[in-house]
């Protein structure tokens, strides 16, 4: 395959993941709010808008961490990530965040992706 080809396949490849990546959370008012809260303290800036990481910050859903674990990781982070103390990020805003990455379902297999199919 040459070089433009590899990069139509990628294209496809992210806009499908996007398409149905994006959609695999649940819309409830409660997820809603907590996905504002995800975005409002900058998680998505570098985690992606669903968790599926990003070039400054790792995948992070879906995720089978224990809140306190999560939690652990948000008050004392390692590498570049900032921490969220309580006086920044409260117990409450905490919970929310956490919901909203447990309510990410998993991606599709690429297999299951019909775009990505070259049958």
């Amino acid at each position: 395959m040459n070089i433009l080809g590899s990069i139509a396949k990628a294209g496809v490849a992210g806009f499908a993941f996007t398409l149905v990546y994006g959609a695999c959370y649940a819309q409830d008012s409660d997820l809603i709010a907590a996905r504002m809260t995800y975005s409002a303290y900058g998680c998505a800036q570098c985690h992606g808008n669903v968790g599926q990481g990003g070039a400054a910050g790792p995948r992070i859903a879906p995720d089978s961490l224990p809140y306190a674990a999560f939690r652990d990781v948000i008050r004392r982070p390692y590498g570049v990530m900032p921490a969220y103390s309580p006086r920044v990020l409260s117990r409450e805003g905490l919970l929310q965040i956490y919901n909203y990455v447990q309510s990410i379902a998993p991606p599709p297999e690429l297999k299951d992706i019909p775009a990505l199919q070259l049958d």
